[in-house]
């Protein structure tokens, strides 16, 4: 299987460090990474192009669930996560 994640660059750093430990956990799953604006990743997701992304807000979503990553402690986005 294979999982579209759009990131925006401020967020590739942060990311990274997830994707690689979920990958080593889960090596039957492939990520295709797509990097952008905020208003490309937006795009993308609304048009099913990607399954997950970074944004930064204050954006709106048509038919998208939202999480808040600011309102997360480390831990509790990490078990969010995984």
């Amino acid at each position: 299987a294979t999982i579209h994640i759009g990131m925006t660059p401020s967020t590739v750093s942060m990311m990274s460090h997830y994707l690689m430990r979920f990958a080593k956990s889960h090596p039957n799953i492939h990520f295709d990474i797509h990097e952008g604006s905020t208003f490309t990743m937006r795009d993308q997701l609304e048009n099913r192009i990607l399954d997950l992304t970074t944004l930064r807000t204050p954006i709106t979503l048509r038919g998208c669930e939202t999480k808040t990553l600011a309102a997360f402690s480390p831990w509790q986005f990490r078990s969010s996560l995984f």
